[in-house]
């Protein structure tokens, strides 16, 4: 949570309250680690076109 008057959504620490702090995902040979922060492309088909 940000607890700072900006236009952040988070602040400065990411805390896990359960399970691990990534979710991998594989898409074509390449292996991505998904993080709380992470910007992902949920179309696995329009990702791998971009790859």
């Amino acid at each position: 949570m940000n607890s700072k008057k900006t236009n952040v959504i988070f602040g400065d620490e990411t805390t896990v309250l359960w399970g691990e702090e990534y979710i991998y995902d594989t898409i074509g040979d390449i292996k991505f680690a998904i993080s709380a922060r992470s910007f992902y492309q949920v179309n696995p088909a329009q990702t791998k076109g971009a790859l």
